[in-house]
């Protein structure tokens, strides 16, 4: 997101859309608006997962404001159900995501700055206030606002009887509810006023627009008075489980800023929408409490899932140059599916269907083959990805049962027992196969020829009972008994024709409709335009119940370029690239979201930040350039 000017800054509805989102990599997350209003429930200083009830926010925001002798200046910005109050947002003269949340205000003639950010490996966020230029020292009252409930709930006054507010010289500490950690809040030479006060109906404005619960109510214990002489910078240092001296404040300071510029390193000379989205790689990974490395599946909410950080890995960690983590990623994605052989066990976010649940491990084939590609790692294929992923594929044959009569394809059953062959399992199926008699035939292993012919009759089942007759059309599912068929035109049919093997080889008739009737300038619609349940202004995925009804999935958007630089339709695929760089940042540093309106001008409908959709636009931008080389 680049610099907004003053006026944009100055605008209420227009700089309140535009967010920014820190990580500290071991699943914690900061969030709010460029102003500081929060307009989600997401939104906080502090938020981290438990084991009793995942992510939860602690502290929601700080209320500040600087007194300069008799004057006062507000810092916050707050939306409440009947007004903004106050109006800190008026004060400010400049924000910048880079290298991390930064703010300037004008208060008076004097200019203060204030800093943002959460140390990396812990879970600490740090808040640094200096006096840019002025003579004379001001006075900063700060009151924190706490929520300490799960990021998906709000608090309302009357549920809850706060206490436990320690105050000593350096820390404050609090912990209300015994299933929380405390918070400790570290302050130099701070004055502590112990005054609890309610804070009533916070109005969350994007929740709103979602039809989901949206006004709370926050507590605050007490605030603090610090003084802040010129050119002294000044910090708060929130922490948990254990205190965090504010002496700390520099050292966090100076290693932020080593870690991040390493980061740029992989993003030299590819542009300044690869750079953006390459921070914003850095935020959707993180270490597990295994000590594994995860995705999630978005941000400000979502959670780590793998088969939407299978799907994403490839960009995220292989475009950015990350290859150690990407191995680390695939070893433990492998792990995770054949200690338990278990579909719903494999993925944290309960899929919509049983499809879902067994598409899930085959990503771990796509992005196998990815990490191929970009590494030649032979030693880590022959010894691990190999024998490893033959055992998940013999599973799918022998063990999970899900081979159907039509042989070799993958079949399913529904709550309603009928067996059904699904595209995307099957498109996903032959991706697998294809894969391992490529690496069969690379470690020149045996088990190529068995592994070729389970391909080729795979490939040969899939024409036959999903390409309906003239050639252009897609079946989405098919009864094994072939009583029914759906031919709805979908986005995931694209796996058939834009997987690293298409199981689809001519695919121009298929490609041609989507084209017509799925692209848009950022990515395909889920359901055709044309069709009579088509929903195009976002509400499919922005209300709840969530169901795919055309709303645009950018997670798919990579493959549909892959398709396109297939068939040779390179000037399509150069108009997607170009118009995802047009739209990286939109909604903030980056940020390119979960979802976009199927009608035009697709607006984002889903999460602020998708890995699937920041993953695979990292991809493309790589791969066209690639392509466009030859």
């Amino acid at each position: 997101m680049k610099r907004a000017p003053i006026e944009a800054l100055r605008n209420y509805e227009t700089a309140s859309r535009l967010e920014w989102i820190e990580s500290d990599g071991v699943g914690g997350i900061a969030a709010s608006s460029c102003i500081g209003a929060n307009t989600r429930k997401q939104h906080a200083l502090l938020a981290l997962e438990l084991d009793l009830v995942g992510r939860c926010v602690l502290v929601s925001n700080m209320q500040e404001t600087v007194f300069d002798g008799e004057a006062s200046f507000e810092l916050s910005t707050n939306a409440y159900s009947r007004a903004i109050h106050p109006t800190g947002f008026l004060n400010l003269v400049d924000f910048s995501p880079e290298p991390w949340p930064t703010w300037r205000f004008q208060l008076g003639g004097i200019t203060l700055e204030r800093q943002f950010f959460l140390a990396h490996g812990e879970h600490t966020a740090v808040l640094i206030y200096t006096v840019v230029n002025g003579k004379r020292p001001l006075r900063l009252v700060a009151r924190p606002m706490l929520a300490f409930r799960s990021q998906n709930m709000v608090r309302r006054a009357h549920d809850w009887n706060p206490g436990n507010w320690q105050v000593s010289r350096e820390f404050t500490e609090f912990r209300p509810l015994d299933d929380f950690p405390a918070v400790y809040i570290a302050h130099p030479n701070a004055v502590t006023h112990t005054v609890p006060l309610w804070y009533y109906d916070f109005l969350y404005e994007r929740d709103r627009e979602s039809n989901v619960d949206c006004i709370e109510d926050l507590f605050s214990p007490g605030y603090f008075e610090i003084e802040l002489a010129p050119g002294q910078p000044r910090a708060l240092v929130i922490s948990t489980p254990s205190p965090r001296s504010t002496n700390l404040a520099e050292y966090y300071l100076s290693e932020e800023r080593t870690r991040r510029s390493g980061l740029r390193t992989c993003a030299t000379g590819r542009g300044p929408a690869f750079e953006s989205l390459a921070r914003c790689a850095d935020l959707l990974v993180h270490e597990n409490r295994e000590g594994d490395p995860s995705i999630l599946a978005g941000l400000p909410w979502g959670e780590a899932d793998y088969p939407s950080g299978l799907l994403a890995m490839p960009g995220l960690l292989l475009s950015t140059q990350r290859f150690e983590l990407a191995r680390d990623y695939l070893r433990s994605a492998i792990a995770a599916w054949v200690d338990s052989w278990n579909p719903s066990a494999f993925q944290s976010v309960i899929a919509p269907n049983p499809v879902a649940l067994v598409d899930g491990p085959l990503w771990i084939f796509v992005a196998a083959w990815q990490y191929w590609i970009a590494t030649g790692d032979r030693e880590f294929l022959a010894n691990e990805l190999y024998p490893k992923l033959e055992t998940v594929a013999s599973g799918f044959m022998e063990r999970l049962g899900y081979q159907c009569s039509i042989e070799p394809l993958i079949s399913v059953r529904r709550s309603d027992q009928q067996e059904i062959v699904h595209l995307t399992t099957n498109a996903l199926w032959y991706n697998a196969l294809e894969t391992l008699a490529q690496w069969a035939s690379a470690l020149k292993h045996g088990g190529h020829a068995d592994w070729r012919n389970r391909s080729e009759l795979c490939r040969r089942g899939f024409q036959r009972i999903f390409l309906c007759g003239d050639g252009a059309t897609l079946a989405n599912v098919v009864s094994e008994s072939g009583g029914w068929r759906d031919a709805s035109l979908r986005s995931s049919q694209v796996l058939a024709i834009g997987l690293p093997f298409a199981v689809l080889i001519d695919a121009d008739s298929v490609l041609s409709r989507f084209q017509a009737e799925l692209a848009t300038p950022v990515g395909l619609r889920s359901l055709s335009c044309r069709d009579s349940a088509y929903v195009g202004d976002g509400s499919d995925i922005r209300f709840l119940p969530r169901r795919w009804s055309g709303s645009v999935d950018p997670a798919y958007s990579g493959l549909y370029c892959d398709s396109l630089i297939r068939a040779g339709k390179k000037q399509a695929a150069h108009e997607l690239v170009e118009s995802l760089r047009s739209v990286v940042s939109g909604r903030g540093d980056g940020f390119l979201p979960g979802a976009f309106s199927g009608d035009a001008p697709h607006g984002p409908c889903d999460f602020v930040v998708s890995a699937c959709a920041v993953g695979e636009a990292l991809r493309v931008f790589v791969q066209f350039n690639e392509a466009a080389s030859k």
